[in-house]
Parts: C-alpha cells; structure tokens; sequence
C-alpha cells in the first residue's frame, strides 16, 4: 500500500465582495517514511525555510506565513523547498506515485463571479449566501485533488488530506461528507481528511506559500517567477509510468 499525505490551504477568505476574480488554494504533495505523522512530515524543510527568512528580515518566525513576509521572497523560498525535500529525513525517497521532484504542487482558482451565479441557480437563492465561502473551498478541493481521480496503479494508495483546522472542516463535511466520499474516487484510492492547527504542521505552511503565490499571481499579476516554478512542479496524474517515447518535433517532420 502506498501511502500520500496531501496538504491544503487557501490564501484569504473567499469573500465575492473584494472585487478579485479568483479565490486560490494550494496543496502539497509527498510520500512520507512510514514512521511520521502530519505534524513531523518536512519538518526538516520547513525549519530551513524559517532560518532563511530570519536572515532574509532579521527574526525568525514562528511559522511560514505568505501574508506575513514570506510573499516577498517566495521565488526563493519554493525552490528551496522542493531541493531540501529531496534530503529530509521524514521523505521517502521510494514509491513515489509521480515523477521526478520529492515533493509536487497542485493549485486552483476558482472563479467568484461564475460561481457565485451557478451556486445561485442551484440553490435558488438571490442574496449573499453565507454558506458561499463554503461552498468554493469545497469547489477548490475537487480542484486539488484532481490527480487522485488518474490513479491506475494496481496497488491500494492510501492518502491523508490535511486541511487548516479553522476555516476547511465545515465545508469539507457539508459538500463532500466527512469521509469524503461524495468525490468517488474509486475502491484503490483510501481517503483520510485531517484537520490540524497550520502552526504544527509544517506542510501546511508551504501549501499556504503555494496558495498565496497562485493568488497574487492570476488577480494581481504578481510573483510570476515564483507562479512559474509552481507550474513546472505540478502533479497531473498519478500511478504507473508510461514507458513509450515521446517522438521530438524533428520526427514529426
């Protein structure tokens, strides 16, 4: 049995009235050492990003934040993530379920406006919804997790989702159940949702860094570079590797 912890985070609230035309959410993707849990899982890699912004702004922080500095300095702190993962201590190096980096990134956006008009056609409602928010946080997971649905590996994969214990739990539950098994993945394919405290979960803080950096990006145009190194990281499909070559343009001429 294969074994996938995937970490979920969003960056701000998804709130129609702020004018941006995305909300964002980010995951990161690993296979850890059989011996640890979400709370130790790139806990290596995430203390070296935490000494690097305290060189970078002169104090430490206790956690990764992209609204609380570390959005500056994302082009650098990314990279350093995937290269450090390639040696943490809690990181597989075997059985990985998709290729090449340690760790791999998904992110979504969604878009507010079209939304906001298909939950209001659905749920018959003319006024703001308070359960909105809700509802495109669980429009996000489907996003995110859209490599699971690829899974064609004879082997059971199970996989741990670990949200952000504050704003995830509630719209998980109402949209998708609390074994999360409204999104029908299939019998290989285990689901476990977590719900934790992004302060002791250090892969919580780098899905934060991704979903920031996704946000900036398509409402404000902002960290291209790091937006880029994301989408050179992404997972798309899961399970067994395909052997054919892939002909080069010259042969198609």
């Amino acid at each position: 049995m294969a074994r996938v912890f995937v970490f979920i985070d969003e960056s701000h609230r998804p709130d129609p009235t702020t004018g941006k035309p995305f909300f964002c959410a980010g995951a990161v993707w690993c296979i850890p050492k059989v011996e640890y849990g979400a709370p130790k899982v790139l806990r290596d890699t995430v203390i070296e990003l935490r000494n690097t912004m305290g060189t970078l702004v002169g104090k430490t922080p206790i956690e990764l934040k992209y609204s609380h500095s570390a959005g500056k300095y994302v082009n650098q702190l990314l990279p350093q993530a995937v290269t450090r993962a390639s040696y943490d201590s809690t990181i597989s190096s075997t059985h990985r379920v998709w290729e090449r980096s340690p760790i791999a990134f998904t992110a979504s956006a969604v878009s507010v406006l079209c939304e906001s008009c298909f939950h209001s056609v659905m749920h018959g409602k003319g006024r703001p919804d308070p359960d909105f928010p809700n509802w495109l946080r669980a429009r996000s997971v489907v996003s995110l997790l859209g490599p699971l649905f690829t899974y064609d590996s004879e082997e059971t994969l199970e996989v741990a989702i670990v949200f952000d214990e504050t704003v995830w739990k509630k719209a998980v539950e109402m949209y998708l159940g609390k074994d999360m098994r409204s999104l029908s993945i299939g019998h290989k394919v285990s689901l476990e949702p977590v719900y934790e405290n992004s302060k002791k979960i250090p892969g919580l803080q780098i899905a934060d860094l991704v979903a920031g950096t996704a946000r900036d990006y398509l409402n404000d145009s902002n960290n291209a570079v790091a937006f880029d190194f994301i989408q050179k990281h992404l997972v798309h499909r899961l399970g067994k590797k395909r052997p054919e070559k892939v002909p080069s343009l010259k042969e198609y001429r």
